[in-house]
């Protein structure tokens, strides 16, 4: 019983740490898009997080399925997660988030014959 009772301790703090930067995740997404395109750099987070997951889950599925060992199969998270790393120190370094910033702001949306279209500057 005392496991158990641990064991809920722990994963709701874990769920705590993990999940509760989401938000300001959300919230960064909209301001980088803007007022006009809020809805639509919300979407394309949300898809690239359900994606993410998606994936994981058959990439985990398949490597558990092959070695029947948790200690791989956790092996195999923390190897990826040292890729991520590595990948958002790269990606930081070469300055991508503020040519996605600067696309975003160029973009502007125009109203034409009662549809919405996405204008991009040139």
């Amino acid at each position: 019983m005392t496991t158990k009772i641990s064991a809920t301790f722990i994963l709701f703090w874990v769920g705590f740490f993990v999940y509760g930067i989401n938000g300001v995740i959300w919230a960064y997404s909209m301001d980088v898009g803007s007022r006009a395109l809020a809805g639509t750099a919300a979407g394309i987070l949300e898809w690239s997080a359900y994606m993410g997951a998606a994936l994981q889950a058959m990439i985990f599925g398949y490597v558990l399925d092959k070695t029947c060992n948790w200690m791989i199969l956790f092996a195999t998270i923390a190897i990826l997660c040292i890729i991520v790393v590595i990948l958002a120190i790269i990606v930081i370094w070469r300055g991508v988030i503020g040519r996605i910033g600067e696309v975003c702001r160029e973009m502007k949306l125009v109203k034409y014959q009662s549809k919405l279209y996405i204008v991009m500057k040139i």
